[in-house]
């Protein structure tokens, strides 16, 4: 007996510590080495479709069909370019613009409308795109939805100087007419009509009077905030995925629910038909004037990139230096869709002006958007709020980034199911630093994950958070529950160390 004791406690150990790629290190039992103890009913969600093509492809090199100096651009710091920059945007289609070394001023919105178009520049540090004025100033007092409640006019959360917006023309094709539960990949339709393999659908659930969906959202914790279902006006789940088989009316699909569907909760399927896709802004800075940060809520609108009901595309290689926001990712009206398949890699966020300890708003918001990749990126200042999510955004990953104390703002309307991965936060001691509206609800809906997240300083107690999972970190020792789910395992020592790119690599297996 007692050999059969030891025997079992070295099988225990031997899990724990088994050999990764670069040696042997410690797994979590959420995930093993490579997957083997998850299933898609975990707690620690499915992160591998996020990105660009739901990362199945790589970053296109699109070929060039234009230059900026076509158009009479001369980049040398004192003729206005805009006039050239608007009409090569207008005269450009399925193809990259490029925009020779060169610093570019620039003093209307660009605004990217069509499909395929791509700014391309020269390099982060050889092509400057300078904006010396404020969205207030370019295009005026903010809308409502990109506006404060408390300095009205003000562009505070949305809106950019690089204006991407489209729309999804989907339509209703059928009602889901059975129930499924969170990781089923199945679904039963009132009609399967029309529906082929490698069709891109959505499922849309509506939350009834007694919350229950919303509450579902919150792994049962919580319930969902009033503003919200306001907000929304009841439809918090509004989520993709593609068809991978149909038999008669029941079709198979490429990922597993993130959520249950239930018929209390009318679950329709709707095509999904974005107007808005394969663009790329890559290898150049946005700059903005000498102008200090007034503080929370002034926002004039040096904003850098702004996405609404964007898909599948891609900023890579940019740099925004004094910003009031970085990049935004919003929805501006519940007709107009989410952004989806969105790779960020190589960002870089900082400043050459403004030297206060707090120098903008919102650094990356994810405000809405589902399957985004944020990869490689560096914030070199600190914002109210350096990494957003909100807005029932689901599948992110924020991956190998870091910042100088970066602050993971939930900021209420149930995200959920959002990963931070590999990320060093700096100092640290204002991690779960957070906003939101207080009729929002609670910061976080469920199971958002931490995976080897570094800090210099303790980070204050975890976020209550539903159902969080911390893996990685050491701050706090380990904690196994429903409510929180921590491994106390140093990074160092963590295997794998990214999360997300473990995943990808299984499902690609």
């Amino acid at each position: 007996m007692r050999l059969l004791a030891l025997l079992a406690i070295l099988g225990s150990l031997a899990a724990c510590t088994e050999p990764g790629p670069a040696g042997s290190g410690q797994t979590s039992e959420l995930w093993g080495r490579a997957g083997e103890r998850w299933s898609p009913r975990s707690r620690l969600p499915d992160f591998s479709f996020a990105g660009y093509h739901f990362g199945d492809d790589p970053i296109p090199d699109v070929p060039v069909r234009a230059s900026v100096t076509d158009f009479g651009a001369k980049g040398d710091d004192d003729a206005d370019d805009t006039e050239a920059f608007l009409k090569a945007i207008a005269s450009t289609s399925n193809g990259a613009i490029l925009i020779p070394a060169g610093r570019y001023v620039l003093t209307q919105v660009l605004k990217l409308t069509r499909s395929g178009v791509v700014l391309r520049g020269a390099g982060r540090d050889a092509t400057v795109l300078y904006f010396p004025k404020p969205l207030v100033d370019m295009v005026g007092p903010s809308p409502d939805w990109a506006g404060s409640n408390t300095a009205k006019g003000r562009w505070s959360w949305g809106g950019g100087v690089i204006w991407c917006e489209g729309r999804d023309a989907g339509v209703r094709l059928a009602d889901v007419v059975a129930p499924a539960s969170r990781g089923d990949s199945a679904l039963t339709l009132s009609s399967a009509s029309g529906l082929a393999a490698g069709q891109t659908i959505r499922l849309l659930q509506h939350d009834p009077p007694d919350d229950s969906l919303g509450r579902h959202l919150h792994a049962e914790q919580s319930k969902a905030g009033p503003g919200m279902l306001k907000a929304l006006d009841g439809r918090l789940v509004d989520w993709a995925a593609r068809i991978t088989s149909v038999s008669g009316n029941r079709v198979t699909i490429d990922r597993p629910l993130r959520v249950d569907v239930r018929p209390e909760w009318k679950p329709e399927i709707f095509s999904c038909v974005p107007d808005l896709q394969e663009l790329g802004l890559e290898n150049f800075s946005i700059e903005f004037p000498d102008s200090p940060y007034e503080g929370h809520f002034t926002e004039k609108g040096f904003n850098g990139i702004f996405f609404s009901s964007v898909h599948h595309s891609w900023v890579r290689n940019v740099s925004i230096l004094d910003a009031d926001n970085g990049v935004f990712f919003h929805t501006t009206s519940a007709t107009h869709g989410i952004s989806r398949g969105v790779t960020i890699s190589g960002l870089r966020l900082g400043t050459r002006w403004r030297t206060k300890a707090i120098n903008g708003h919102h650094g990356i918001a994810l405000e809405g958007p589902q399957d985004c990749l944020v990869v490689d990126f560096v914030i070199d200042t600190q914002f109210v709020h350096d990494l957003t999510v909100d807005s029932v955004c689901c599948g992110n990953v924020f991956s190998r980034g870091r910042g100088r104390n970066l602050c993971f703002d939930h900021h209420t309307y149930a995200p959920y199911e959002n990963l931070f991965t590999e990320i060093d936060a700096g100092i640290g001691d204002r991690l779960w630093k957070s906003g939101g509206p207080s009729d929002g609800g609670p910061g976080s809906a469920a199971r958002e994950t931490l995976w080897n997240v570094r800090a210099s300083a303790p980070p204050p107690a975890a976020a209550p958070h539903p159902q969080l999972n911390i893996i990685g970190m050491t701050a706090w020792p380990t904690l196994k529950s429903d409510a929180t789910w921590i491994e106390a395992i140093a990074p160092e020592s963590l295997v794998p160390p990214n999360l997300h790119e473990a995943q990808v690599a299984r499902r690609r297996r």
